[in-house]
């Protein structure tokens, strides 16, 4: 079980010198984190604000060599997918700006392309629509893509497990979403084949990730990173909090990513590729489903002790 595993890590509690629910926009959080300088991390670790409140879970290459690889074999058919991105006249961020996207280090030899598939997607400013949904599985769901969520099933249900631990209201929120969908008569053929709660997955093969913040839910979520491949050295910052943390493969991260500013350099040789999981507020909205809070330290441990976190296989 994970809960085993996870608590079994020695897993240093940073505790920073705030308390994130009294703070009210940006700009003041800013102010608060002006004088944290937290350095450079490459052991487990968690930071938490002065109330217990969990901002980050760092677990360096908490996957084995076999996960990796096989994930990575998993990956290699979406590639010529995800390079369809940086096709000329395609729109662009800087999600798919070609200038980002790393193809002349040594021992390259994947292409470089993102593609996020997604188990419900609602677009900022329109009203919520099961027809959208359908039409995003049905453009999204191909004969490569079908497979491929078969395939990564496995560590799909070792990463549902994760975030069962590190934020367990976030987690039952996800789950309880996903579920609806899967009982729904117009998405229960293309939810049931979903292997995780997140709402979409970003997969993103050789790209050098500008500081940004995401717009997708609370400040209290998580985005959850993994990153595999067959590099040596990267480095993950938290710009706000001025830390730096070894981003070696296997790793898993999970972190405020809509609040918390966020960025990847580029790495030493060879490729690079980043699966990223989003939860959206508007799945949660649009499901009437009650929004998770703050991962709280003390419910951690408590969960931990009871043992009575519920997972999705």
């Amino acid at each position: 079980m994970v809960i085993f595993f996870i608590s079994s890590i020695n897993l240093s509690i940073v505790q920073l010198n705030l308390d994130i629910t009294k703070i009210r926009d940006r700009t003041q959080f800013i102010k608060e984190t002006k004088n944290i300088v937290l350095g450079h991390f490459d052991k487990p670790a968690t930071i938490v604000d002065s109330s217990g409140h969990i901002l980050v879970w760092y677990l360096p290459q908490v996957l084995t060599k076999q996960q990796q690889d096989q994930l990575v074999t998993n990956t290699k058919p979406l590639i010529p997918k995800l390079t369809k991105s940086l096709q000329p006249g395609k729109k662009q961020s800087w999600h798919n700006n070609p200038k980002l996207f790393v193809t002349t280090l040594e021992g390259q030899e994947l292409a470089p392309g993102v593609e996020t598939f997604t188990v419900g997607w609602y677009q900022q400013g329109h009203a919520v629509s099961f027809y959208n949904i359908i039409y995003l599985f049905q453009l999204k769901i191909t004969a490569i893509v079908r497979p491929w969520l078969g395939n990564t099933r496995s560590i799909s249900s070792f990463l549902n497990l994760i975030l069962s631990f590190t934020h367990p209201d976030l987690y039952l929120a996800a789950l309880k979403s996903l579920t609806q969908f899967q009982m729904l008569p117009a998405t229960a053929q293309y939810a049931q084949i979903w292997p995780i709660v997140f709402h979409g997955i970003s997969v993103i093969s050789n790209q050098i990730t500008p500081e940004h913040i995401d717009y997708n839910g609370s400040w209290a979520w998580y985005d959850q990173l993994l990153t595999i491949g067959n590099y040596s050295q990267a480095i993950f910052t938290l710009k706000d909090l001025k830390l730096s943390l070894d981003y070696k493969p296997g790793t898993v991260i999970h972190f405020c990513g809509n609040l918390l500013t966020h960025e990847v350099g580029s790495w030493d040789h060879g490729d690079h590729i980043c699966y990223a999981y989003l939860v959206k507020k508007s799945i949660f909205d649009g499901l009437h489903i009650k929004s998770p809070g703050w991962s709280y330290l003390k419910e951690v441990k408590k969960a931990v002790m009871e043992s009575d976190i519920k997972y999705y296989k």
